[in-house]
């Protein structure tokens, strides 16, 4: 960033606050009215915003349609839903990310061939965030800053390596094993998602403080849907650079929180934005939480937080997740697109044959014709118009005029219901989804007895479903990898200590992160492992290669593998005793 843009961005930044704190701040219709925001208004408002409505159930330029009546004719009803978007994105999450998926670190054996952060010299930011009682569980979190502190914690982990164990107990503390699952499917539904990384206070009185430490921090992650997350820069690889957005209603007034991710000479900074918009008669409308409104003290909501925050750590405090799916909708964005961005004519032809299946029962029902003469009618005292005397929503009568005597009586005109014609149909439908999708033909299917199923076979290594479930693995691994990095880089930066070492200690001799995913679904383990065991046995595959091969073997880390070669040897030569 050049001298002059910094100024620049200064001068702007004081301007705005000077503004805030008088009242007259201008007000912004979203976020890409601001300054430095990419002009990815139409991709939101055209993509992410209704892949998300899609995601939760309900589009209303498909789902609500006209339903006029003799008492209403501009009425109108919901259409039944499949809510396939949901299903198929659920369906996939659960195929990447399952029970027997788990993130590991390994310092054994590593030397400096994995830099962790404790090898360099940082100095600690003053404050990164604070967050007030009334507003903290509104956001997905805010980053803050320590005071000189020692952090021991006593609880016992969940392997011997002191530096996985501090891993482990964050990511426990945070919930990752479900968050993730859920992050996933929300990421392949919007067409990406971002995990943030900071620094909280633990609260007084708690429990969890060590005596004579002074404050201390744990450290928290954030998990944030793509329509709260822009990008400001990028390369090919990843995003360095983002806004993250957060809503939060009180009293009378919607208020946003903006914080900018953005690079500086020094290394990284952190900048908290407050926005306030008004609600009317205390209600939000529908449409108003897309409204920005204008810049307002950050004190007023948050009077904790620090407006800028310098931290020492160039590669950021957030990993970006996008779906392995081309954009072919905006060429110059680093966003991904929904997995179902190219299928929407399939997802609403799907509803429209599903809200058929269940109107073929509603209006199927029983049909009695009577002649109208049977049908006693009464003026209407205020119109004086004559109305049919029975319920005229009552859909089993129905009224017939006719003078000859052949019609003139109660005829049972009951149909026959074609459910067969429209579960082939809904079925050539889910055909053609999973065709889009990247899905084997038959993953999905639906019959009237179970509705919408999905397979649970073994998914074959050469199906179009387990080429897919890889691509979206390659895509997630560095995003875990990084958020690894960057919760051991925090914890250095903040003097964090796992029982009794600093984690910057830890993590200075290098370190190792192992993703392992669960092969379970996408394998067949057993056939694996004995093919492996074969391998071995044959002299085709050493016993190093079984122990960390995630395919054929057990997918352990080098590290801990040699450690397990170690121990069958010692084993060995004790049985030889």
């Amino acid at each position: 960033m050049s001298i002059i843009s910094t100024l620049r961005d200064w001068g702007r930044s004081i301007m705005q606050k000077a503004a805030a704190a008088t009242g007259i701040a201008r007000e912004f219709k979203d976020i890409f009215e601001l300054d430095g925001v990419p002009a990815f208004a139409r991709f939101y408002r055209e993509g992410i915003f209704v892949w998300k409505q899609l995601y939760k159930g309900f589009y209303k330029d498909w789902h609500l349609v006209p339903a006029p009546s003799i008492d209403s004719p501009g009425a109108t009803r919901q259409l039944y839903r499949l809510n396939a978007a949901k299903a198929v994105c659920a369906e996939l999450a659960g195929l990447v990310w399952g029970e027997q998926a788990e993130v590991r670190v390994s310092t054994q054996g590593t030397g400096n061939r994995e830099q962790g952060t404790g090898n360099r010299e940082q100095e600690r930011p003053s404050e990164v965030r604070a967050e007030p009682a009334s507003a903290a569980k509104q956001d997905a979190g805010e980053t803050r800053g320590p005071q000189s502190i020692a952090r021991t914690r006593g609880e016992q982990g969940t392997g011997e390596d002191p530096l996985n164990e501090f891993v482990q107990h964050v990511l426990r503390q945070n919930a990752f094993g479900e968050k993730l699952q859920q992050l996933i499917e929300q990421g392949l539904a919007l067409g990406g998602a971002a995990i943030k990384v900071w620094a909280e206070p633990i609260p007084k009185g708690t429990g969890n403080r060590v005596q004579g430490t002074g404050d201390e921090y744990d450290v928290r992650l954030g998990y944030v849907a793509a329509d709260q997350f822009v990008p400001l820069s990028w390369d090919n690889v990843s995003v360095f650079e983002s806004v993250f957005v957060s809503r939060v209603v009180k009293g009378k007034y919607f208020y946003t929180r903006l914080e900018w991710h953005r690079r500086t000479a020094a290394g990284y900074a952190v900048d908290n934005e407050l926005y306030r918009s008004d609600m009317e008669n205390g209600v939000a409308p529908g449409k108003l939480q897309d409204i920005l409104g204008a810049r307002v003290p950050l004190s007023e909501l948050y009077p904790g937080l620090e407006e800028h925050t310098e931290v020492p750590n160039g590669t950021g405090l957030f990993a970006y997740f996008r779906t392995p799916v081309a954009n072919n909708l905006d060429d110059n964005s680093p966003l991904g697109v929904s997995i179902y961005a190219n299928a929407l004519e399939t997802l609403h032809a799907l509803d429209i044959c599903y809200d058929s299946f269940v109107n073929e029962f509603r209006l199927g029902k029983k049909r009695i014709i009577v002649p109208a003469r049977c049908v006693r009618q009464v003026a209407d005292p205020v119109t004086g118009q004559l109305r049919r005397y029975f319920d005229p929503r009552d859909e089993v009568y129905e009224a017939f005029a006719s003078d000859d005597k052949d019609d003139l009586r109660i005829t049972d005109t009951s149909v026959e219901l074609r459910v067969e014609e429209h579960v082939s149909a809904m079925n050539a439908f889910l055909s053609i989804l999973c065709l889009q999708l990247g899905f084997s033909a038959s993953t999905f299917s639906f019959d009237e007895h179970g509705g919408l199923k999905t397979a649970t076979e073994v998914v074959s290594e050469n199906s179009k479903t387990f080429k897919t479930i890889r691509t979206v693995k390659n895509q997630l691994s560095p995003v875990l990898e990084k958020t690894v990095r960057t919760i051991i880089d925090v914890a250095a930066l903040y003097g964090v200590t796992w029982k009794g070492q600093s984690v910057a200690a830890l993590a200075a001799d290098g370190y190792e992160v192992k993703i392992t995913f669960d092969d379970s679904v996408t394998q067949d383990r057993q056939t694996n492992l004995n093919e492996g065991v074969m391998l071995v046995g044959a002299g085709l595959l050493s016993k190093l290669t079984f122990l960390t091969d995630r395919k054929y073997g057990i997918g352990l880390t080098e590290a801990e593998a040699m450690d397990e070669l170690k121990r069958i040897a010692e084993e060995k030569r004790a049985g030889e005793v």
